[in-house]
């Protein structure tokens, strides 16, 4: 049976909501933003950043809590101070990415990451911290021993294969965990090597259980994505090359939907603007009307705004927000749309959302790929064996992905009260050309099969990104363009408000 006394000397429980609310207010550990960090960080702000962590250390680090968390065990005064430092900046870099769309940090992001966790630990305790911090780096570590069996101690404690990110030795860590009998040390031919004992196989099912019960895996993979649309500058071009009759299909999904002049109209996933200009949403609801645009990435706003000023509509409006907390006012809108982004939702929390602000008889409708087989196409087969074979590592025939079924949707359009539903399923074309490209796309941009590929470690991740590259580039040579213009089913859906 998991116990918290299994990871490390710090056996304070964590209850689920305690995680929960740490990601509701906003807080991260995301190690993956602090990569390349130097080039977003002014050095100054390392600085900043050291003296707000030894601060909070210096006052919520006590003598019984130390006592508490390590008994009779040799105190390590690193990992308090760690935890709080890892938090402050991952947490500053998030505000800037998702909230302000800014590439650099700054001494306002860093101030208020400081002031939000400063709150979390006046309703929690420090302690808390601690716990959340340990739990998240030992799932990193437990992860990376699962899939790789086997860890050279030095690599282990440098964290080159699993945390790159990190600038100090995890020895500590190390010997915590062998101490706890998760982790054990084998000599091998002459060299020491890591692995998880039987306990620590146990645990890390366990752990993996908890953090996907609270969320916490969930909201990693999306922020993830926020984090990659932030940073995709050229996203719109490349998307004109992937899905060369996406514009079409834009475009016929705007008509199916009946948008009429002067309504006033609610698009959830804007992205960069494409939907809302070039297909032809702005002009269908016309300067009498109102388009309200959202996008959780403050990256993609900004873009969206820069196309407004182009195209001079003042009655558009772009807001950073998320599907499933909509910052407007009941019954707004005529029509609320979606244009492949209601994959990414928690969709019965958007659903219901949608309902509060639809007008009595507004139309909310969606264009979204849905779920597929996508081994019963050869070229996606042979494109992405390197994930597929991760998959099957799994237990999983097909790579986990955001997609859903058909079925699935139209039942939670009825479960939220939708009347007169209507759906049809139509198909985009992906072109697989420049192998990079693809990868690009896939993993970076939409983040495709990012559920699967999130499940193994950093460098894992990186390494299967680099084979599918390969394996893309040398099918371009077995495959004609035609076949690698490969058809997605994408399903259109409206519903009626009752």
């Amino acid at each position: 049976m998991f116990a918290w006394s299994d990871l490390s000397p710090m056996f304070i429980e964590i209850k689920q909501p305690v995680l929960h609310d740490f990601l509701n207010r906003g807080l991260v550990i995301s190690p993956w933003l602090m990569m390349n960090s130097h080039d977003r960080f002014d050095a100054s702000l390392f600085l900043l950043i050291d003296g707000l962590a030894n601060q909070m250390v210096e006052t919520y680090w006590t003598e019984n809590l130390k006592i508490l968390f390590y008994q009779d065990l040799p105190i390590v005064d690193r990992i308090p101070r760690t935890a709080v430092y890892e938090i402050i900046a991952s947490t500053a870099m998030s505000i800037a990415h998702y909230r302000k769309g800014d590439m650099e940090v700054v001494d306002e992001y860093v101030m208020h990451a400081d002031e939000i966790l400063k709150t979390f630990i006046s309703d929690y305790g420090f302690g808390s911290i601690m716990n959340l911090y340990w739990l998240v780096t030992s799932f990193e570590n437990m992860q990376a021993l699962h899939y790789y069996q086997q860890i050279p101690e030095r690599i282990f404690s440098m964290g080159t294969w699993h945390r790159p990110w990190v600038d100090y030795s995890l020895s500590d860590e190390l010997l915590s965990g062998v101490f706890f009998d998760n982790y054990q040390i084998e000599l091998i031919n002459d060299k020491r090597y890591v692995s998880l004992t039987e306990r620590g196989q146990e645990t890390y099912k366990e752990m993996t259980k908890f953090l996907e019960d609270s969320g916490y895996l969930t909201h990693r993979v999306r922020q993830l994505q926020i984090h990659n649309f932030t940073l995709n500058q050229n996203y719109a071009e490349l998307a004109d090359e992937f899905w060369p009759n996406m514009m079409l299909l834009r475009q016929d999904f705007m008509k199916w939907i009946t948008i009429n002049p002067g309504m006033r109209v609610l698009e959830l996933g804007c992205g960069d603007g494409v939907s809302t200009f070039e297909s032809g949403l702005v002009d269908l609801v016309g300067e009498n009307g109102r388009v309200d645009a959202i996008d959780p990435s403050m990256g993609m706003i900004h873009r969206a705004n820069i196309r407004k000023k182009q195209h001079g509509a003042n009655w558009v409006y772009f807001h950073q927000a998320q599907a499933e907390n909509l910052p407007f006012d009941n019954e707004s809108f005529d029509v609320v749309i979606a244009f492949l982004s209601l994959q990414f939702m928690d969709l019965p929390k958007a659903l219901s959302e949608v309902t509060r602000v639809l007008k009595p008889k507004g139309i909310f409708g969606s264009f979204h790929p849905v779920k597929f087989n996508m081994l019963d196409n050869p070229v996606l087969k042979d494109w992405y064996t390197p994930v597929v074979n991760i998959a099957k590592v799994h237990g999983n025939e097909n790579p986990r992905d955001v997609l859903k079924t058909s079925e699935k949707i139209v039942n939670d359009f009825v479960t939220s009260g939708f009347a007169e539903i209507e759906e049809t399923i139509v198909y985009g074309i992906w072109y697989f050309g420049d192998a990079e490209m693809v990868a690009h796309m896939t993993f970076r941009g939409i983040g495709w099969m990012q559920e699967e590929l999130s499940m193994i470690p950093w460098q894992a991740r990186e390494d299967v990104i680099s084979e599918v590259i390969v394996q893309g580039k040398a099918l371009c040579k077995k495959y004609s363009d035609e076949e690698r213009l490969v058809k997605f089913p994408d399903q259109m859906i409206k519903g009626r408000k009752n």
